[in-house]
Order: structure tokens, then sequence, then C-alpha cells
């Protein structure tokens, strides 16, 4: 039997649209995400990866609205720096907003990654808006120090940080968890905007508060620089953390793809 086509946020038969999996303003804030390393070919290309499952009506209602409230965070709170470790900066935010969105993100990139989860799937109705969250959430975020280029060339500095990029400058999604605790939530999902680290975990509702609590306690034993994000408040302090961008990814990785990135920017 042939399979309906369907929104994968109202669930609705179309017409269907394209739907950044990033959005386009963040592109245009920071051009140089929009290149991505290519395994296959050993090499970096230009791209803004997009989705095919998202009704015209939900692509440019309430997602469009929704990532017009993200760029307006993204913008105060000038997404686009580097930090030093030790820093303290003020991070304001909207909870829901910014927990509508952040799942956005993280629904959209599971779907391009085929790593559809089911949790996520159920977030939809909450990410337009329109229900409430089946599942506890908890928000927490992470501010990365710029790496202080260990290991790296001059040259390799210079090609990575080409044309004003920064090296903490990165779009990344996936999961994510720890070890050191007996609770697993529903679903972990980390987001990652230049420097600001966002970390989210979805409890069923049955989980007691103070077991949400001491998982976080736990994350923070390992990164205790993540600093929670509160659904009571409008604002946070946060101190810049003693983490790099080097330090949350595979530095071996990143190095093996230097000979490509040089190659990118043309300089050998």
């Amino acid at each position: 039997m042939t399979q309906i086509k369907k929104c994968a946020y109202c669930g609705g038969p179309g017409p269907f649209t394209n739907e950044h999996v990033v959005p386009a303003f963040l592109y245009r804030a920071c051009p140089n995400q929009k290149t991505m390393y290519h395994p296959a070919k050993d090499e970096y290309i230009k791209t803004e990866v997009k989705i095919g499952d998202v009704c015209r009506g939900c692509n440019s209602g309430p997602l469009s609205e929704l990532d017009a409230r993200g760029k307006t965070f993204f913008e105060k709170n000038e997404c686009t720096r580097s930090f030093m470790a030790g820093q303290v900066l003020r991070v304001d935010y909207d909870y829901d907003i910014l927990l509508r969105w952040l799942l956005k993100l993280s629904y959209n990139s599971s779907r391009a990654m085929s790593s559809q989860s089911d949790v996520l799937e159920a977030c939809a109705g909450f990410i337009l808006g329109r229900e409430e969250l089946l599942h506890s959430a908890a928000v927490m975020l992470e501010v990365v120090s710029e790496p202080d280029h260990a290991g790296l060339s001059e040259a390799d500095r210079d090609s990575l940080a080409d044309d004003g990029a920064s090296l903490s400058s990165w779009f990344r999604f996936g999961r994510f968890g720890i070890s050191h605790s007996e609770l697993s939530p529903a679903e972990s999902r980390f987001i990652v905007l230049n420097a600001f680290h966002f970390y989210i975990a979805l409890f069923s509702t049955d989980v007691p508060r103070k077991q949400r609590r001491d998982w976080t306690k736990c994350l923070q034993v390992g990164w205790p620089d993540v600093t929670v994000i509160s659904s009571g408040r409008s604002a946070v302090a946060v101190r810049v953390s003693n983490r790099t961008s080097f330090d949350t990814q595979n530095r071996e990785q990143l190095l093996s793809q230097m000979p490509a990135w040089q190659r990118h920017v043309g300089r050998k």
C-alpha cells in the first residue's frame, strides 16, 4: 500500500515546501556556516540543508513566526560572538519560545539525518504553539570559549579563521548522554549555535522533579559550566566555560579534515 505523504508538523496533506533545517537567517548571519564537510568526497561544500516534508501553511505560518522569535534571541544575545573562559554574560530569553525553537531545530535535524525520534515527533503540536508539551523538559546552556589553538599550526589557525570566522563557529545538532546517571531521559539533544551550546532533556511526566534535578547535577559534574535555563525567569548569568568547541567534538576528526578545509579556502 502506498504511504500518503503528510506534513511532519500538522499531519496535513500539503502542498509541501522546502523547510530549512537551519533557519535561513542563521545562514545570512553566518555565511561560512553554509560550508559542511562531505566525508565521501573529502571536501567541503556549500549547501543549505532542507527537508521537503513540511506543508506551506506550517512553514510560512507558525514555523516562520517561531524562527522570527529565534532570530530575536540570536541577535539580542549576539550569538555570533566568541568568548574567553571565565567571562560572565547575561543571556535574555523567553523560555517557552526558546524551548519550542530549540525543539524545532532538533526535530528538523533528526529527520534530515534519518534519525527520526518518536519523542520529538510528539512535540510537533507544541512546536507549533497549539498543544501542551507531553514531557517535562530540562533546558541547559553552555557558552564555550575560543579554542587555544593547541595542536594547530599558524596556517591552520588562519585557515579556520578565514573571512573572520571563529574557531567556535559551528551549527551542529545531535543526541547526547551521560554515563554516570541511573536515569535516562526519553530524549536528549544538543543544539550548537556557534559558542552557544544548548542541551535539552525530555523526561516522562511521571519522573519526579528530584530525579530530574539529580540528572542535571550529574551532567554538571562533567560539564560544570552548564547553566540551567529556568522556566520562571527571563534572564540568566552564564559563566563562559573552560571547554572549547574542540572539547565538545572529535578533535582528531577535525584535524584530519584540515587539508580539505585548506583546499576549500585556497590556502595550502
